[in-house]
């Protein structure tokens, strides 16, 4: 991921919702670890510049619970 980044790609969602942690789409089935949003961030929407600059909400949807990743959804602005 690093090395994408470095090429000049962006992490879309978080340029969209800026750099504070939390926003987490994946969770370790053990010790409740959802709920209490202990988590990592695994699931990424990646872009180049041009296609970042078209986003214009990102989410992550945790009420879905079919498995130990939540989904991320970027909405964009067509051309």
């Amino acid at each position: 991921m690093d090395d994408l980044l470095a090429e000049g790609f962006v992490d879309t969602y978080r340029a969209l919702v800026g750099p504070e942690p939390g926003h987490y789409t994946w969770w370790n089935n053990f010790k409740a670890a959802r709920p209490r949003n202990l988590g990592w961030r695994l699931d990424y929407q990646i872009g180049t510049p041009a296609t970042a600059q078209r986003a214009k909400r990102g989410t992550i949807d945790r009420s879905v619970l079919f498995s130990d990743h939540a989904p991320v959804t970027i909405d964009y602005e067509l051309p």
